[in-house]
């Protein structure tokens, strides 16, 4: 099995793996911002109000935007839309960062939902690693414990992850290269999530993520941003993403069990 996408940015992340320069720097490479860390300014702002729909409750945000102390995103101000509601040493803000925490509340529900309150995590496809901090984060702060969060991704991107997550100390989390995770997987895990990243594979490899990963889990939670889902993703209720990011006519979903 062979993952591929239609990009890679497994050259970036060996840069930043090896070089401390580049590793400070990396969510400035254009190779890189291509994939992750280009959410706008206008998005970001449709994340926060997506926020404000999911919960009224107080949220870790001062945790939460410690996922821009790494990498040098390029940040915006959003005190116009925060300042209100919670005091921060700065407002200035990666818009992905908020993205991560939108995504996190609307996962952070759908486990609320099932009744958990302690849960093992594999996640397929997780950038840098910034959405697995942040869920953490959202997590303790509602009193539900990672027991243990699995990341496969590309090789050279899984040690980025397992770099990134180390400096920022997120605990209880193992990073697998794809090219041999089968064999360091558990028989079993409360949910599966993979946020555009399952339907940008080949057919051939989301069948093997499918087979191998998922069906291991009780749940899952997909972004699927591409056309069409793979049918064999049976029993799953669908809702379109919100903020939409997506082709007009193919919009994203998102998709739970």
């Amino acid at each position: 099995m062979e993952q591929v996408a239609t990009y890679t940015n497994d050259a970036v992340a060996l840069q930043a793996i090896n070089d401390e320069t580049a590793f400070s720097q990396f969510k400035r490479n254009r190779q890189f911002t291509e994939i992750l860390e280009h959410v706008s300014y206008s998005q970001g702002v449709g994340y926060l109000n997506r926020i404000s729909e999911l919960t009224s409750n107080e949220l870790p945000w001062s945790k939460c935007i410690e996922n821009d102390i790494i990498g040098n995103p390029v940040l915006h101000d959003f005190a116009a839309q925060l300042k209100s509601t919670v005091e921060l040493n700065t407002y200035n803000i990666s818009p992905t960062t908020i993205r991560y925490v939108a995504f996190g509340l609307q996962i952070l529900n759908y486990i609320q939902s099932k009744n958990k309150t302690k849960l093992s995590i594999v996640e397929v496809g997780g950038g840098y690693g910034g959405q697995c901090k942040i869920l953490f984060d959202i997590c303790d702060c509602f009193g539900i414990e990672i027991d243990n969060y699995t990341i496969i991704d590309l090789d050279n991107v899984s040690k980025l992850q397992r770099k990134y997550l180390d400096k920022l100390c997120v605990q209880n989390v193992t990073t697998l290269p794809y090219t041999n995770c089968l064999s360091d997987l558990d028989d079993h895990y409360d949910l599966f999530i993979s946020n555009y990243a399952l339907g940008e594979f080949t057919t051939e490899t989301q069948n093997f993520y499918i087979q191998n990963v998922l069906n291991k889990c009780d749940n899952y939670f997909i972004t699927w941003n591409t056309f069409p889902i793979n049918p064999n993703l049976k029993d799953y209720s669908s809702s379109e993403e919100v903020p939409q990011t997506g082709h007009k006519q193919f919009p994203n979903v998102i998709l739970t069990n």
